[in-house]
């Protein structure tokens, strides 16, 4: 499993230097793409598009609508709109399909404590707002902090996207690789963090690089979900740095807006 792992994080990677160069357009095409895991790629669009980039919608709907073309031709309409059905039916085989608790996200997380019910029970209704809510929140705090933490901005909207997805597994978090080395090899200019912030992000960084512990969550304790926890955490540290970055760019321009030099 997990042979398109490597092609969704080089689609995620060109979609971030597009970003990075002011291609908002090319990066909407290329993140269309990637709709071949549409629960990761819809979410980070989403973000993306709430975060202020908004020419990335115009790429993004040219390349889907190539590949629901190209989809409905390969197997037809009535195949293409039985997808959906399929996937809920695959959800509710007991013994095969999709198990919760095998993968990095907050649905995994909450099955290994709760228990694993059929659809729509009661962790989807609670897993539906919070979703809704985290998708939302990123790209607003991204927003405001600004295009110059496209880094810190782009790592946590992959991270939301995946903690919050219906099905995300260890190998999807190669999508990270790249935000997360813009973001440690950054020299000037990055979001100021206090030391709980900076405690909370190593940890989790650790935590995830630590095929040990990972080793030992999958084989001895049979859930591979708790993994989601050091995912949260360097969430969690992002969330905060963009914060800062966000409350400094405020302060700044009122700052500039009571100089007289206007809003820059």
């Amino acid at each position: 499993m997990g042979q398109d792992a490597l092609l969704l994080a080089f689609l995620f990677a060109i979609c971030f230097w597009q970003l990075d160069t002011g291609k908002d357009m090319g990066a909407g095409v290329t993140l269309g793409l990637a709709l071949f895991k549409f629960q990761l790629a819809i979410p980070f669009f989403i973000a993306l598009w709430i975060a202020g980039r908004r020419r990335v919608l115009p790429g993004f709907a040219v390349s889907a609508s190539a590949l629901v073309a190209l989809s409905a031709a390969l197997v037809g309409w009535r195949g293409l709109l039985k997808y959906p059905g399929y996937l809920l039916a695959l959800n509710q085989t007991t013994g095969v399909g999709i198990a919760p608790d095998i993968q990095m996200t907050l649905r995994g997380l909450l099955t290994l404590f709760v228990g694993r019910s059929p659809y729509p029970g009661r962790i989807h209704w609670v897993l539906v707002p919070v979703a809704i809510g985290a998708i939302v929140y990123t790209g607003l705090i991204w927003r405001k902090a600004g295009d110059r933490f496209l880094a810190e901005g782009f790592g946590l909207a992959g991270i939301v996207a995946i903690v919050t997805s219906y099905y995300a597994c260890s190998y999807d978090l190669l999508l990270l690789i790249v935000p997360l080395l813009a973001m440690l090899t950054r020299p000037d200019g990055a979001p100021k963090a206090d030391k709980v912030t900076r405690y909370v992000e190593v940890s989790g960084l650790v935590l995830l690089l630590f095929t040990p512990a990972y080793w030992f969550a999958k084989l001895q304790l049979h859930a591979e979900c708790l993994m989601t926890l050091p995912l949260l955490a360097v969430g969690i540290a992002l969330t905060r740095r963009l914060s800062y970055a966000g409350m400094e760019a405020v302060a700044e321009r009122q700052a500039r807006l009571a100089n007289g030099q206007g809003p820059g």
